[in-house]
């Protein structure tokens, strides 16, 4: 053990961690439903925040064995959707970074018994599968919207083609079945 690593007593963290989240939590609801930022900033703030208190919530729990860890899969997918793809990979690195550091961390101050970095280096992957995945998804949503988009505008297009033939036509159409 390590003596210039600070001890952090694991219900104290709990503690501490839950009351933060549930305050930073409560503000950021009135910051979107007031629109006091805009949602791209309000992403990035939310994205590290929410990666940094998993990360805590894992090393409280003992480490990456715990599974506490696989929930920043989360945030990383929604950064991935939300943000270009630049920037998910970015926060999919500090996910990565963090949970190896929490296992490093818990390692060397004794917090953690027993340490599973493969285990964490192999979250870490998933979290770049993910962002990648979501990054594919995301290009396609847009790819999608931009055609649908486009084929509003050319439906609009031939409604008025066929408006204005209908009101050019000199002669009527009239259409009967067997029944007359």
């Amino acid at each position: 053990e390590f003596s210039f690593i600070a001890r952090i007593e694991p219900g104290q963290l709990f503690f501490s961690l839950s009351a933060f989240y549930l305050i930073y939590s409560a503000a950021a609801f009135i910051v979107s439903t007031n629109k006091l930022l805009k949602l791209n900033t309000q992403v990035h703030i939310n994205i590290l925040i929410d990666v940094t208190a998993i990360t805590l919530f894992t090393l409280n729990a003992g480490g990456i064995d715990s599974g506490w860890g696989t929930l920043v899969l989360a945030p990383i997918a929604g950064a991935a959707l939300l943000l270009p793809g630049q920037t998910a990979l970015l926060f999919a690195s500090y996910g990565t970074v963090g949970l190896i550091l929490q296992e490093v961390y818990g390692d060397f101050s004794g917090l953690i018994k027993d340490t599973s970095y493969t285990q964490s280096g192999l979250l870490g992957i998933a979290l770049f599968a993910i962002a990648f995945l979501a990054i594919s998804l995301a290009k396609r949503v847009t790819e999608s919207t931009a055609l649908a988009e486009k084929r509003g505008i050319d439906l609009a297009n031939l409604s008025q083609l066929n408006d204005h033939l209908i009101n050019r036509i000199e002669s009527g159409i009239i259409v009967v079945d067997e029944d007359n």
